[in-house]
């Protein structure tokens, strides 16, 4: 949504839209997850994920003598685990806020509980399954699931906010630093002060919900895109320092 409706060599207007970003997903009715055109192997990979989410089905899929056929099906859903889409760090902010979320894949969708369910599911059996798949699907030779952006995401989720029966963020739970140096390392940001930025309103220290998206009203670390990333950055373990009372940053 932020490469079509901001101009983004535009310093001064991103700097406005991306304090407004927190407004625009916690207002919408439903947030839309497109991870592309699909593939062929699209509608197997989802249906595959529903039955996931069955745990007689779950059970009996792992306990049962590994086939080829079932062996493909678990590295298609590592595949999809390896979307484009969640790697990109602006894309927590999008799913975390929004109070209902839904996953299209070409002519695909799953709702995101649904989704974020059989990938966790998926992740409790994963070494059963890896260890049945190895001398099949020559690929979990080389992909570690477990150090996808899916399965972070799916685990973050789960602990960044204690949210209301109808979605709205009730609480946040996590700081800043912890955010943006430990928890979020898996995800990618082409401008690199949006490490910081695209997780502001995230944490438990640098939101308010009575006065404004970003307002802790601590300018080291509201979005400018005209400070340089050196102090950007400078600026942010001073401001980690100062509320953790601890140097930890500079150890992380």
């Amino acid at each position: 949504m932020d490469a079509l409706c901001i101009n983004q060599e535009d310093k001064v207007e991103k700097k406005a839209q991306v304090a407004r970003m927190h407004e625009i997903y916690t207002q919408a009715e439903m947030v839309c997850i497109w991870l592309g055109e699909g593939t062929p192997e699209t509608p197997e990979t989802f249906t595959f994920l529903q039955t996931i989410l069955n745990l007689r089905s779950l059970d009996n899929l792992v306990k049962s003598p590994i086939s080829q056929d079932t062996a493909r099906k678990w590295a298609l859903v590592v595949d999809l685990m390896a979307n484009r889409w969640f790697s990109r760090r602006w894309i927590l902010q999008e799913l975390a806020l929004s109070r209902q979320a839904t996953v299209k894949w070409g002519d695909n969708e799953l709702h995101w509980v649904d989704f974020a369910d059989a990938i966790a599911l998926f992740m409790t059996k994963y070494e059963d399954i890896k260890r049945q798949c190895l001398d099949i699907v020559g690929k979990y030779k080389e992909t570690d699931a477990r150090a996808l952006g899916a399965h972070t995401i799916v685990h973050t989720m789960i602990n960044l906010f204690r949210k209301s029966q109808d979605g709205l963020v009730e609480q946040r739970l996590i700081p800043l630093e912890i955010l943006v140096s430990s928890l979020l390392l898996a995800f990618e940001a082409s401008e690199p002060r949006d490490t910081i930025f695209a997780v502001l309103t995230l944490a438990k220290d640098s939101h308010s919900t009575h006065a404004g998206p970003i307002a802790t009203g601590d300018e080291r670390i509201s979005p400018d895109y005209e400070k340089c990333l050196l102090d950007v950055y400078t600026d942010f373990m001073d401001y980690c320092i100062t509320k953790s009372k601890s140097l930890d940053i500079i150890c992380r």
